[in-house]
């Protein structure tokens, strides 16, 4: 039995796939280049951009309404039963954490994940699972607003050093204060960026 050669038409054949296989690599890594890479950077200036906007309007009053004006049953109750200023710190700590919304749906958000948690234990047939699953359910919105703060107060920490460096080079060229901070508040992305717009925003400066 004399071994199988290979013939002219399969090594064409072989080529062509591999020629075929090597232009859909070089299509493939065209399109990566030339249509997803600028999207992706577009996205992340939009989202940087929808961030910004999102925090002057909310901290120049844009959900004041949801917080002024008449309180639902619930956020009645709960100026009942807690401190006179338990509404105003959720609404600073939603604020500070980057949640635009308004506290009555954030209170109903806690109430829909506590009854998702009830739910699933009374599926479990325990009625202390039930309890269990009911707060632990209605604490997940509060752990997810810590984590937003946490998160953010760690990205203002890492960008400090940059804003302080622009500051005092923006000082040692001959700008005034209010103009250094102007500057660093322009360059500076978000977190840091929006805050120092608001505080230039609401300083006597502006």
């Amino acid at each position: 039995m004399t071994p199988t050669s290979i013939g002219s038409g399969d090594f064409w054949y072989a080529l062509a796939m591999t020629a075929v296989f090597a232009g859909i690599l070089l299509l493939l890594s065209l399109l990566f280049r030339l249509v997803i890479t600028p999207w992706q950077r577009r996205r992340e200036v939009a989202k940087r951009v929808q961030d910004e906007r999102l925090t002057l309007m909310a901290r120049a009053g844009i959900f004041r309404s949801d917080f002024d004006g008449p309180k639902n049953i619930i956020l009645r109750a709960i100026d009942k039963v807690f401190n006179p200023g338990t509404l105003a710190k959720l609404q600073r700590a939603l604020f500070q954490a980057d949640i635009y919304t308004g506290l009555p749906r954030f209170i109903n958000i806690v109430i829909v994940c506590a009854c998702l948690g009830f739910l699933a234990g009374w599926f479990l047939r325990s009625f202390w699972l039930q309890v269990a699953l009911g707060v632990g359910g209605g604490f997940l919105p509060f752990l997810y607003l810590r984590f937003r703060k946490d998160r953010k107060a760690r990205l203002i920490e890492a960008q400090m050093p940059d804003a302080m460096e622009l500051l005092a080079r923006s000082l040692r060229a001959g700008h005034t204060l209010p103009a250094a901070v102007d500057l660093a508040a322009q360059e500076i992305p978000h977190p840091l960026g929006s805050e120092l717009r608001l505080a230039m925003k609401n300083s006597a400066w502006a």
